[in-house]
This record gives C-alpha cells, sequence and structure tokens, in this order.
C-alpha cells in the first residue's frame, strides 16, 4: 500500500502557492470505478488555478490524501468526470472531501453530472500569532588560532510552524537552515570575542531570537590553566518550606576568571532548565507537593564544571489538603503503583481478576502496542506451501448457512466472550486478508490459462477459415 501511495503522489500534477501565512488542507479522494474519469482544481478570487491534480489511472476504490499549502482567503474547488456521471453511484461508491487543519469540512460531494463546484473561505490563522522560541549552543566557544564554531539551534513554535532559522554573527547574517536539525558551521580565523545568535521565522513571520553564546578566539590557549567556576543557589534557601502550586523562582550566583556560558538547574539527577545569560535563574511553574533537593552546575567557556551545595526544599500541601495520587487533581512525580485494579469513570468490575484496568468511555493514546504471544502469533502461516485453502464453492456454502467466514467468531460467540479480544481478531483479519490474495493468486493462474486456450482457438479458427476460403 505505501508503495502505491507513493506513486499516486509522484503522479500528482500540483501546483501550490506558498506565503508567509499558508495552511495545509487535505483533500481525501475515494475513487469509485473509473478515477481516469477525475480530476480536480483549485482556484482564488481571481480565477487562477493554485493547486490541482488527475486524472487518476489504475487506482480504482483506492483512497487518497492530498495535503494543499494556501495562504488565507477565498477558493473555489471544482471536482470534474469526463463521463457527465459524478464519482457515485452507477459505477461505485467514490467520493470527495476537503478538510482544513482542525478537521473541519470545507467541501465534499460524490454524486454529480460533469463537475461540482463549492467555494470556501480560509480565514488568516496569524492575527494573534505567538512569536517561536529559540535557543543556540556553539562549539567550541574558545578556539586558538583558527577554527570551525558548529552551531546547532532548537527552535519551536507553539501556535504553527517553524520555516526557517538564520544564524548571526556579530549581528551580520551567515547562515540559514530550512529544516530541523537547524545547524550551521562557520570558520574563525582572526583573533576576537565573537556573538552567535539565531533567529527563528514562524510560517506567520513571527520572529523569535536566542540568548547570544559568546566564541573567544585568542593567539594561545586560554584554557590551558583554566580555573573552574564558581557556583551556588541563592534562592530559595536551605530547609526552606513553601506550598504546593506556587511558582518557585531557583536562582544562582556563577562566577569564572573567563565566562559563564551557561547555568544548569537540577532536582537530584533531573534537569529542570538550563539559562545561559546573567542573572541565572529557573522558574518551577506549580510545583507540587514533594521533598526537593536542588543543585546548580555552572560551565565555563573552556568546558569546566561545578555543582553546587545541595539545596533542600520541602514543598506541602495547602493548608488543611492531603495529596492522595489517586485523587483528583492532584500533581504527583515519578510512577503511580497500585496492585488492585483500577477504574476510570466506573466501579463495574467484573469477576475475572485477570483485568486491571477498567474504562467507561472512550481512550485515546499516541500509541498502542499488543504483545503478540497473547494473540498466539502472527498470520505468516497462511503462505506456509502446506497451508489449505477451502474451495470458494465450500466458503460460500459456509456463508450462506452461518454467516460469517469460517473461522471468524459470529456476533453472539463474541458477545458470549463478552467483546473483541482486540489481539486475536486482528491476527484473524490478517489471516483472512492473505488468504484472499491466494484466491487471487489462484483465480489469476485460471484465468491466464483460459486466455491462453483463447488464444488457441483463435489461431485455429483462423487457419480453417483461410482453408474454407481456398477450397471455394
Amino acid at each position: 500500500m505505501k508503495h502505491v501511495v507513493l506513486s499516486l503522489l509522484a503522479s500528482l500534477c500540483l501546483i501550490v502557492v506558498l506565503s508567509a501565512q499558508t495552511q495545509t488542507i487535505t483533500l481525501t479522494l475515494i475513487f469509485d470505478n473509473y478515477p481516469q474519469e477525475t480530476r480536480w482544481e483549485i482556484t482564488n478570487s481571481s480565477l487562477a488555478i493554485v493547486a490541482n491534480g488527475g486524472t487518476y489511472s489504475g487506482q480504482a476504490g483506492l483512497t487518497l490524501n492530498v495535503p494543499i499549502s494556501l495562504g488565507a482567503g477565498t477558493y473555489t474547488l471544482t471536482v470534474f468526470d469526463s463521463a457527465n456521471d459524478g464519482m457515485c453511484c452507477g459505477y461505485g461508491s467514490g467520493s470527495y472531501s476537503l478538510k482544513n487543519a482542525s478537521n473541519v469540512v470545507l467541501a465534499s460531494g460524490a454524486a454529480f453530472t460533469s463537475s461540482q463546484a463549492t467555494t470556501f473561505t480560509l480565514a488568516n490563522t496569524c492575527t494573534s500569532n505567538s512569536l517561536p522560541t529559540v535557543s543556540l549552543s556553539a562549539s567550541p566557544t574558545a578556539i586558538t588560532g583558527s577554527g570551525t564554531v558548529s552551531l546547532s539551534a532548537s527552535a519551536s513554535d507553539i501556535d504553527g510552524t517553524i520555516s526557517k532559522v538564520e544564524f548571526y554573527r556579530n549581528n551580520v547574517l551567515i547562515g540559514t537552515d530550512l529544516s530541523s536539525p537547524y545547524t550551521f558551521s562557520y570558520s574563525e580565523t582572526a583573533v576576537g570575542t565573537y556573538s552567535y545568535t539565531a533567529k527563528a521565522t514562524d510560517n506567520c513571520s513571527g520572529v523569535g531570537t536566542s540568548s547570544p553564546v559568546s566564541v573567544v578566539v585568542s593567539s594561545s590557549n586560554p584554557c590551558t590553566s583554566n580555573t573552574a567556576p564558581a557556583v551556588s543557589i541563592s534562592q530559595p534557601a536551605n530547609n526552606s518550606t513553601v506550598t504546593a502550586g506556587t511558582n518557585l523562582q531557583i536562582s544562582a550566583s556563577a562566577t569564572d576568571n573567563g565566562t559563564v556560558t551557561q547555568v544548569q538547574f537540577y532536582n537530584g539527577t533531573t534537569l529542570l532548565g538550563t539559562s545561559t545569560v546573567s542573572p541565572f535563574s529557573y522558574t518551577y511553574a506549580s510545583i507540587p507537593a514533594d521533598t526537593y533537593t536542588f543543585t546548580a552546575k555552572a560551565t565555563d567557556n573552556c568546558g569546566a564544571v561545578t555543582t553546587s551545595s545541595v539545596v533542600n526544599v520541602t514543598v506541602s500541601a495547602a493548608s488543611g489538603s492531603t495529596c492522595n495520587p489517586w485523587a483528583l487533581n492532584c500533581t504527583t512525580i515519578g510512577d503511580i503503583t497500585r496492585t488492585g485494579r483500577v477504574g476510570i469513570g466506573t466501579g463495574n468490575f467484573l469477576s475475572d481478576a485477570s483485568y486491571l484496568l477498567y474504562v467507561k468511555g472512550g481512550i485515546r493514546a499516541e500509541k498502542m502496542q499488543l504483545e503478540l504471544s497473547s494473540a498466539g502469533g502472527w498470520a505468516d502461516y497462511v503462505f506456509a506451501p502446506n497451508y489449505k485453502l477451502m474451495p470458494l464453492k465450500q466458503v460460500a456454502e459456509y456463508l450462506k448457512t452461518n454467516r460469517h467466514l469460517p473461522g471468524m467468531a459470529s456476533g453472539t460467540e463474541m458477545e458470549a466472550e463478552g467483546g473483541l479480544d482486540v489481539g486475536k481478531i486482528t491476527v484473524k483479519q490478517q489471516e483472512k486478508i492473505e488468504e484472499l490474495f491466494l484466491y487471487v493468486i489462484e483465480l489469476n493462474k485460471k484465468m491466464e490459462t483460459l486466455q491462453n486456450k483463447v488464444k488457441k482457438l483463435e489461431t485455429e479458427n483462423n487457419i480453417l477459415r483461410k482453408k474454407t476460403l481456398q477450397q471455394k
């Protein structure tokens, strides 16, 4: 399927007008039996074509998602059918839909004649744009004689995308990177101190600038007799107590005979944040109840690191309350372990103790993975040489009697088992898909045999016709 989609995209003739305020919409085409009749175009308010595609040969019944980048404005999507019978329903159930980034339908259709046009509007998404954030690191920051400075920037935008990151040396542009990871290298050859910054531009032309990073080029190595920096936490005080939910500011004082390039703030071994400019500080927002061991690590321009003394802080729950990690709106750090069953939205537990989590309502996750061992392995056995397919005639008789595929549980059986076993049903469905391929291969062989016989009969028939004409 991946190769099919790639070939579809490769054959797509798509014209996209890009701007500083573009947004991506998606055109979904579900083809009928004759996709070679289908094409589409999007025109702007000046009737200029800004995107188009089609026709699509050899893709009957397939679904194609086409991403389209457009700026704010009014547009018209027109879908054409050269046979004047639309995409549905005499020759397959085809359709189309156009959705914006929020999955809102802008245009849709299926049954029409030669064409169907729908006008839609894309609003300006940049009216309340938040500027992107960017941080810069350089290596090395101390060079003797000459050397190459490797720059690396990390950029993000909470309400859009990063279109480019520019690298500056003493406020002069030296390079641009259009894609992550954002990197650039510059060769320093002259003695001096240089200030590097990075500027990130988002899709709305908003620009965020990093804190500067200094690079020192000297005629001799300044780090041969380097002294490590001194660092201490000046706020909060050791053994202090604060109330949960407050914003706790952690401040550090750091000095060096060279320059302090960064101060990192830790709770135990967990990095909380990094500050690259003085005054060095980090704000722990809405800190939850717990006990904390804060330290600060200062790094100088020669790479020497010093860790401050530990500052112990106790964060107590608000007066009159305690924090139970299983209670509503209680923020905890680390893992939560419970030996018994857990119900979310329900307390209706089954008698089967092998199930530990019960949820009433939907479950939404970025990724879910099931162990194959629990499902009895994968369905590769179908393609084994000794695998026996049920004849199609027997399959038809079975379906007529049982009203479900052989080897698949019936609706009554699944209800009796209390629902679907996702792992097992997925393996069974894969088994049926692979069996279908074997049936298709078998039918193709029979068709090729019949085609060869037809060709042979045609040849013999032509010979007989010639002989008959000669006899006359």
